[in-house]
């Protein structure tokens, strides 16, 4: 049986960690990442849930929103739940095409991502960010405002709660059902659930 690769920290997690964030709408696209089937990738690529929902989300977000957010500390916060520092290659153990020296609109001081999830972002990306728009039944631009929504995330070892706003309720986002709490997710190692207050 395949076991996505989950790799030890360098350092303890923080058993209890509040983090607020910009892009709370992140997390909607675990029930995308559900429905587009892509959680095989985390398997054949031997990486973690959380570095699977990194890795999609900054892939997604150039195509999405003007000018993303690549410093929020919601990046460090997913780095910590997946077991590494945020600034871990992701996806080291993959072969390794030769690198590319072109700047990628996902790219900050702090994610690494291996040659080839580099690669599979920067061709899969705008595919991924127009398909989630059109299930949104949106245009782009207002899937982008979909995934900004201020939260604040409580993680701790066995759930990840985010709580938004009550004005943050999206009706393309509920519509779609990508707001439904998740639950259980044995690829996060967590119980994942949505708040509005």
């Amino acid at each position: 049986m395949r076991t996505p690769h989950a790799s030890e920290p360098d350092h303890a997690p923080t058993p209890e960690t509040i983090t607020e964030t910009r892009l709370g709408g992140l997390f909607y696209l675990w029930r995308f990442i559900t429905a587009e089937r892509l959680t095989d990738l985390a398997y054949d690529w031997n990486i973690g849930g959380w570095a699977l929902l990194e890795v999609t989300s900054r892939a997604m977000l150039p195509h999405l929103v003007q000018t993303p957010d690549m410093q929020d500390p919601l990046w460090a916060l997913i780095a910590d739940l997946d077991g590494r520092a945020a600034t871990d290659e992701v996806g080291a153990d993959l072969p390794q095409d030769k690198p590319s020296t072109d700047p990628k609109p996902w790219q900050d001081a702090t994610f690494h991502p291996s040659p080839n999830l580099a690669a599979w972002m920067g061709k899969q990306g705008p595919t991924l960010a127009t398909h989630f728009a059109a299930l949104l039944d949106v245009d782009c631009a207002a899937a982008g405002k979909a995934l900004q929504k201020p939260a604040r995330v409580h993680a701790g070892p066995s759930h990840v709660d985010v709580t938004f706003p009550l004005d943050a309720a999206d009706v393309a986002v509920r519509r779609a059902g990508f707001d439904i709490d998740p639950g259980w997710v044995p690829l996060l190692g967590r119980v994942l659930s949505f708040y509005y207050v």
